[in-house]
């Protein structure tokens, strides 16, 4: 019986923890302020999907891992059966905007379609 409470606290506690690591972003297609939506380079893109950026096929099948570090500051690795992208800082703006720093440089984004 103890055990059953136990597991049962814990899958709840588990389940809003993993809530909590997600951007609060709405889903869908991003590209950089300067480009059109539907003509911007891949490098001024970025897609969010269930709270998750989704990264190029060149890095192969990706776990993505989250870390709220302050408020609106999301700290995102992601860990690729072919190589690993740069961890990248996201700052959210509102739920449609947001700006990103990495080793590569930084940028901002904004919402363009739903997927």
């Amino acid at each position: 019986m103890r055990m059953a409470i136990l597991a049962v606290v814990f899958l709840a506690c588990s389940s809003t923890f993993a809530a909590a690591d997600q951007l609060p972003l709405k889903e869908g297609r991003y590209a950089r302020p300067e480009f059109p939506c539907d003509t911007a380079p891949m490098g001024a893109r970025d897609v969010i999907v269930n709270g998750s950026p989704i990264y190029s096929p060149q890095f192969g099948e990706c776990k993505t891992q989250i870390v709220k570090r302050a408020k609106n500051v999301y700290v995102v690795t992601a860990h690729c059966s072919q190589d690993n992208p740069p961890v990248i800082t996201y700052r959210i703006l509102s739920r449609t905007r947001f700006r990103t720093q990495s080793k590569y440089g930084q940028g901002q984004m904004r919402w363009c379609s739903n997927l």
